[in-house]
Formats: C-alpha cells, sequence, structure tokens
C-alpha cells in the first residue's frame, strides 16, 4: 500500500496541471490609489474600468492581457459614489 502512495505522490506532479495565472504590467498612470473594476470578457477581449485621480477610462486586453486600447470615459464626472455595468443584449 505504501508503494502505490509512493507512486502517486511522485507522479502526480507530471500528470495533473495547475491553472496558468496572467496578468498585466501596470500601466505608468496607475498607482495605488487607481480603483479598476473588471468589466468581461467580450470576443476575447477583457474588459477593465480604471478611475485614476480624476480620469476614468475602460481598457481592453486581449487574452495574454497585453494592451489593445484604453478608452478615455470623457462624460464621466470626476467623483462618484458607485458604478455598476450592466450587459446589454
Amino acid at each position: 500500500m505504501k508503494i502505490v502512495i509512493a507512486i502517486v505522490i511522485f507522479l502526480a506532479p507530471v500528470v495533473l496541471s495547475a491553472q496558468r495565472i496572467t496578468y498585466t504590467d501596470p500601466e505608468q498612470a496607475d498607482g495605488r490609489r487607481t480603483n479598476f473594476d473588471v468589466i468581461g470578457k467580450i470576443n476575447g477581449n477583457f474588459l477593465v474600468f480604471k478611475n485614476n485621480r480624476s480620469e476614468s477610462a475602460i481598457c481592453i486586453y486581449n487574452s495574454e492581457m497585453k494592451l489593445q486600447n484604453r478608452v478615455v470615459l470623457s462624460f464621466m464626472p470626476p467623483t462618484y459614489i458607485n458604478i455598476d455595468f450592466i450587459r446589454d443584449r
């Protein structure tokens, strides 16, 4: 019985795999006080809402978490209490 357990312990790392974590490097404007919210995934791209000081933007990242586009939301007020994102079909 001990041999079977030893074989399982030694083969487990070879056979099993863990999840892969991918992250992006912070932008130059990102700081400790940057608020962000992951909106979701659309057409293989991840959408992230960011608020730096008084500027709001939606950043679009590809599946490797490389920044594709940054859309500044000029219509957003400089301060707000809460933001909710609603998916429209």
